[in-house]
Protein backbone atom coordinates (compact mmCIF):
# COMPACT_ATOMS: atom_id res chain seq x y z
CA UNK A 1 0.00 0.00 0.00
CA UNK A 2 1.31 2.99 -1.01
CA UNK A 3 1.85 6.42 1.19
CA UNK A 4 1.01 8.70 -1.50
CA UNK A 5 -0.76 9.19 -4.65
CA UNK A 6 0.79 10.35 -8.46
CA UNK A 7 -1.04 13.40 -7.37
CA UNK A 8 0.42 14.43 -4.33
CA UNK A 9 4.23 13.61 -5.86
CA UNK A 10 3.66 15.45 -9.29
CA UNK A 11 2.84 18.96 -6.45
CA UNK A 12 6.17 18.34 -5.47
CA UNK A 13 8.00 17.87 -9.28
CA UNK A 14 6.99 21.55 -9.72
CA UNK A 15 7.42 21.65 -14.54
CA UNK A 16 8.51 17.82 -14.86
CA UNK A 17 5.33 16.69 -13.62
CA UNK A 18 4.11 13.41 -14.98
CA UNK A 19 1.74 12.91 -17.91
CA UNK A 20 0.36 10.12 -19.78
CA UNK A 21 3.37 11.50 -22.55
CA UNK A 22 6.50 12.22 -19.82
CA UNK A 23 8.83 10.04 -19.94
CA UNK A 24 8.45 7.83 -17.17
CA UNK A 25 5.01 7.94 -17.71
CA UNK A 26 2.10 8.98 -14.99
CA UNK A 27 1.59 5.71 -14.45
CA UNK A 28 4.96 4.64 -14.25
CA UNK A 29 5.03 6.87 -11.60
CA UNK A 30 2.38 5.21 -9.67
CA UNK A 31 4.27 2.15 -10.02
CA UNK A 32 7.68 3.95 -8.30
CA UNK A 33 5.42 4.98 -5.73
CA UNK A 34 4.49 1.77 -5.07
CA UNK A 35 7.98 0.40 -4.88
CA UNK A 36 9.41 2.92 -2.74
CA UNK A 37 6.50 2.23 -0.37
CA UNK A 38 7.80 -0.99 -0.10
CA UNK A 39 10.94 -0.26 0.31
CA UNK A 40 9.29 2.14 3.38
CA UNK A 41 7.49 -0.90 4.55
CA UNK A 42 10.83 -3.05 4.66
CA UNK A 43 12.75 -0.82 6.63
CA UNK A 44 10.24 -0.10 9.05
CA UNK A 45 9.94 -4.20 9.49
CA UNK A 46 13.20 -4.37 10.23
CA UNK A 47 13.41 -1.30 12.33
CA UNK A 48 10.77 -2.78 14.46
CA UNK A 49 7.75 -1.75 13.61
CA UNK A 50 4.97 -4.65 14.39
CA UNK A 51 2.35 -3.91 11.56
CA UNK A 52 3.25 -2.65 8.00
CA UNK A 53 1.36 -0.92 6.29
CA UNK A 54 1.19 2.05 9.07
CA UNK A 55 -2.38 3.08 8.89
CA UNK A 56 -3.75 6.77 9.98
CA UNK A 57 -5.31 4.69 13.22
CA UNK A 58 -2.01 3.66 14.14
CA UNK A 59 -0.40 6.84 14.29
CA UNK A 60 -1.88 9.83 11.94
CA UNK A 61 0.67 12.01 12.55
CA UNK A 62 3.72 9.34 11.37
CA UNK A 63 1.44 8.37 8.67
CA UNK A 64 1.33 11.53 8.03
CA UNK A 65 5.88 12.14 7.62
CA UNK A 66 5.20 8.01 6.05
CA UNK A 67 3.05 9.94 3.15
CA UNK A 68 6.15 12.94 2.75
CA UNK A 69 9.30 10.41 2.69
CA UNK A 70 6.99 8.24 -0.02
CA UNK A 71 6.92 11.36 -2.05
CA UNK A 72 10.16 12.53 -1.86
CA UNK A 73 11.20 8.94 -2.72
CA UNK A 74 9.61 8.43 -5.43
CA UNK A 75 10.14 12.25 -6.92
CA UNK A 76 13.93 11.04 -6.44
CA UNK A 77 13.31 8.27 -8.43
CA UNK A 78 11.31 10.12 -10.89
CA UNK A 79 13.57 12.63 -12.04
CA UNK A 80 16.56 10.33 -11.97
CA UNK A 81 14.69 8.25 -14.66
CA UNK A 82 13.15 11.52 -16.59
CA UNK A 83 16.78 12.75 -16.45
CA UNK A 84 19.60 10.40 -16.48
CA UNK A 85 22.07 12.23 -18.15
CA UNK A 86 22.49 14.68 -15.12
CA UNK A 87 24.27 11.44 -13.41
CA UNK A 88 28.06 11.56 -13.21
CA UNK A 89 30.92 12.40 -11.81
CA UNK A 90 30.68 14.59 -8.61
CA UNK A 91 26.45 15.28 -9.86
CA UNK A 92 23.76 14.57 -7.62
CA UNK A 93 20.91 14.37 -10.54
CA UNK A 94 17.76 16.25 -11.23
CA UNK A 95 16.26 14.35 -7.87
CA UNK A 96 19.29 14.67 -5.85
CA UNK A 97 17.14 16.83 -3.32
CA UNK A 98 14.61 14.56 -2.78
CA UNK A 99 16.83 11.56 -2.73
CA UNK A 100 18.73 12.73 0.28
CA UNK A 101 15.68 13.84 2.28
CA UNK A 102 14.52 10.32 1.46
CA UNK A 103 17.95 8.55 2.45
CA UNK A 104 18.28 10.88 5.58
CA UNK A 105 14.94 9.70 7.17
CA UNK A 106 15.83 6.28 6.14
CA UNK A 107 18.70 6.37 7.74
CA UNK A 108 17.24 7.36 10.93
CA UNK A 109 14.76 4.68 10.97
CA UNK A 110 17.77 2.05 10.28
CA UNK A 111 19.40 4.14 13.65
CA UNK A 112 16.25 3.42 15.64
CA UNK A 113 14.86 7.00 15.36
CA UNK A 114 11.76 8.96 14.49
CA UNK A 115 9.62 6.18 14.82
CA UNK A 116 6.67 6.39 17.74
CA UNK A 117 7.21 3.88 20.01
CA UNK A 118 3.79 2.98 19.84
CA UNK A 119 4.53 1.34 16.56
CA UNK A 120 7.27 -0.65 18.01
CA UNK A 121 7.14 -4.45 19.58
CA UNK A 122 4.80 -6.86 18.75
CA UNK A 123 4.96 -10.81 17.70
CA UNK A 124 7.81 -10.51 15.58
CA UNK A 125 9.72 -8.76 18.95
CA UNK A 126 10.75 -11.23 21.43
CA UNK A 127 13.41 -10.70 23.85
CA UNK A 128 16.15 -13.23 24.27
CA UNK A 129 16.03 -15.46 27.43
CA UNK A 130 16.58 -18.95 29.17
CA UNK A 131 15.23 -20.97 31.30
CA UNK A 132 16.31 -18.97 34.31
CA UNK A 133 16.08 -15.65 33.04
CA UNK A 134 12.07 -16.67 33.02
CA UNK A 135 12.20 -18.64 36.70
CA UNK A 136 14.84 -16.90 38.48
CA UNK A 137 13.63 -18.41 41.67
CA UNK A 138 13.32 -21.67 41.04
CA UNK A 139 15.52 -24.59 39.80
CA UNK A 140 14.72 -26.98 37.33
CA UNK A 141 14.18 -30.95 38.36
CA UNK A 142 16.38 -32.70 35.99
CA UNK A 143 16.02 -36.42 37.63
CA UNK A 144 16.59 -39.89 36.17
CA UNK A 145 18.00 -37.57 33.24
CA UNK A 146 21.08 -36.46 35.56
CA UNK A 147 21.39 -40.10 37.29
CA UNK A 148 21.02 -41.62 33.88
CA UNK A 149 24.39 -38.88 32.42
CA UNK A 150 26.50 -39.75 35.66
CA UNK A 151 26.24 -43.72 34.95
CA UNK A 152 26.89 -43.48 31.17
CA UNK A 153 30.05 -41.28 32.05
CA UNK A 154 31.26 -43.81 34.74
CA UNK A 155 30.91 -47.04 32.07
CA UNK A 156 27.59 -48.52 33.24
CA UNK A 157 24.80 -49.63 31.00
CA UNK A 158 21.40 -49.90 31.60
Amino acid sequence: MAYTTTDLTNDILGPHQATATTVPTVTELGTIIDGVASHIDSILLGAGVATVPVTGSHNSTFFTTLAEVNKWGAAAEFLNAMFPEADGPGASGAGGRWQKKYDDEIKAWRDGKSIPAGLLGGSNDVSPSTYFTRNPDTEETLGDLAQDADRTRMGDTF
